[in-house]
């Protein structure tokens, strides 16, 4: 399993995640964007829906149905509707790598602000659990 630890410096999420998301959707890759509640959900939905006039970046919630067939997907549940094998996450939450919900992609991205102090805490102890684990794991900061 790879995991991307983005580490947000200098940009924001708002500025980040789109532009990650561009990138996997180019790469026709299934994403699931794991966040902590509804409200979020509907956060970052609109944001990918605004980002920039010019472009669109096609994604769901569950409110939009058709779960399956969206290959970005934004949800605060665990469970992988859209059968996606890169899983976002971006609530700086714990993550346990090897739960059921999250065996199965091939792709993690942790992505935290370096001005939320949980979260890169999470991240940091993430890191060195999946050091041991032995996964390949990546460094990027934004």
């Amino acid at each position: 399993m790879r995991i991307d630890f983005y580490h947000l410096a200098k940009n924001n999420l708002d500025t980040e995640l789109p532009f990650i998301m561009e990138g996997l959707y180019a790469e026709k890759k299934r994403v699931l964007i794991r966040t902590d509640s509804p409200e979020r959900t509907d956060y970052i939905s609109n944001l990918l829906w605004t980002y920039n006039s010019d472009k669109w970046l096609p994604h769901g919630t569950k409110k939009d149905g058709r779960t399956q067939k969206q290959p970005i997907f934004i949800t605060e549940g665990t469970d992988n509707p859209n059968n996606a094998t890169v899983l976002a996450i971006i609530s700086g939450e714990e993550l346990d790598f090897t739960a059921p919900e999250n065996k199965d992609f091939e792709h993690i991205l942790i992505i935290f602000s370096a001005h939320d102090v949980t979260a890169r805490d999470n991240a940091r102890k993430l890191w060195l659990t999946a050091k041991e684990k032995g996964y390949e794991l990546y460094y990027i900061n934004r």
